[in-house]
């Protein structure tokens, strides 16, 4: 199933840029689909991949552990990339903000990011703090859910 979830995240992803490369909204959905279909990437892997070619010893060391690091990539990128580019997402959709200001928000909203990258260890395997996801993830999330209302509230008085 994680198979097709990632296709169809990454194939959308590449339509949105190839049909309006220019417009940064377009741009800033393309890449939440990119960063949230990495996670089922990740998924894709270790539940499908890995298991086929163990079932059927196919897997060499090499390829297991190239395989494995993808995993990890993918992983982090959903957990790490989706609250962020969800919010730049919803930031420049809303038009609330100018230019300016959101390429200065852009910069500040990714510093969590690296240092996320930093203190989440990878080995065995990716182990997330979710407690410090949650405390620079789960604030984020109030933005978009604000701006969505706002935008539905502004679409009903223009339908009047």
């Amino acid at each position: 199933m994680m198979v097709f979830v990632f296709i169809v995240l990454w194939a959308l992803a590449a339509l949105l840029v190839i049909i309006n490369p220019k417009y940064e909204v377009t741009r800033w959905a393309a890449s939440l689909l990119f960063v949230a279909g990495g996670g089922a990437l990740s998924l894709t892997i270790t539940e499908n991949v890995l298991p086929y070619l163990h079932q059927f010893r196919i897997g060499m060391d090499a390829l297991d552990r190239i395989l494995f690091k993808i995993h990890l990539a993918g992983s982090f990128m959903n957990l790490a990339g989706t609250p962020y580019c969800f919010l730049m997402f919803a930031i420049h959709y809303s038009e609330l903000f100018r230019e300016r200001i959101q390429k200065v928000i852009a910069c500040l909203l990714f510093l969590p990011i690296p240092a996320m990258f930093w203190i989440t260890p990878f080995t065995p395997d990716i182990q997330p703090n979710y407690r410090m996801y949650f405390f620079w993830c789960g604030k984020r999330q109030i933005f978009p859910t604000y701006t969505d209302s706002k935008i539905h509230e502004k679409l009903s008085v223009s339908e009047r």
